[in-house]
């Protein structure tokens, strides 16, 4: 699980140059990006995950799940309305076809 996170969180930033794009206000909706909208928080939550799994801290286990919960408040708030003002129908069609954190199937 701690190597999968890395290995979202580098395609996610390092590969596919997030800061970058948005820059240059570009939506990406491919590669990791095409799995989950926000690829750094799901590397974030499954990395702690991954650790306290491996430190057998599982009275801990509950705080990825309450991250989740905050972040999907937290984004629904603020930086989704602020991708769906910017780039409207794109942003809409993308979120009905890839899930907001948690690596999902892609929806139809």
């Amino acid at each position: 699980m701690i190597f999968f996170s890395l290995y979202i969180w580098v395609r996610a930033v390092l590969i596919q140059k997030i800061h970058a794009n948005v820059k240059a206000d570009i939506l990406i909706t491919d590669g990791v990006y095409g799995t989950v909208r926000n690829p750094v928080y799901t590397a974030f939550i499954f990395i702690f995950t991954g650790i306290l799994l491996f430190a057998k801290n599982y009275f801990l286990l509950t705080l990825p799940i309450i991250s989740w919960v905050f972040l999907t408040i937290l984004m629904k708030a603020s930086e989704e309305k602020y991708l769906k003002a910017k780039f409207g129908k794109e942003y809409d069609l993308y979120c009905r076809r890839v899930n907001r954190v948690i690596p999902w199937f892609l929806k139809k």
